[in-house]
């Protein structure tokens, strides 16, 4: 509400740019955070005058309002404002050198980034 940056800058920096970070542990993430043919593009449909975060640090599962559908790996989680019941399409992504017995993970890298 405050505008203190543009509405196309501010869902660039949602999407776009935690995909190509994301793209230098895991190859996964070079079809993600991009709206375009032979992507991965999950699709959020909102009103931009009336979306607002209520979730909180203690209840950060509380949905957002003004989010009028979501869509995951081609499937509405919330259609008309409305979480849909018993979907998870989505799944986790690794990265390229995951190994679950080590407790970096090669993420040393990412961290330097953020």
């Amino acid at each position: 509400s405050n505008k203190v940056i543009g509405l196309m800058d501010a869902i660039r920096k949602m999407s776009y740019l935690p995909a190509k970070l994301l793209e230098k542990i895991s190859d996964e993430f070079k079809l993600r955070g991009r709206v375009k043919i032979g992507t991965m593009a999950d699709i959020t449909v909102f009103d931009k005058d009336k979306v607002v975060d209520m979730g909180t640090y203690t209840r950060g599962a509380i949905p957002s309002e003004g989010v009028m559908y979501v869509m995951v790996n081609g499937q509405l989680i919330v259609k008309e404002e409305r979480i849909v019941p018993n979907v998870f399409p989505g799944r986790a992504l690794r990265s390229n050198s995951f190994d679950p017995t080590r407790q970096d993970s090669n993420t040393n890298d990412l961290k330097n980034e953020l």
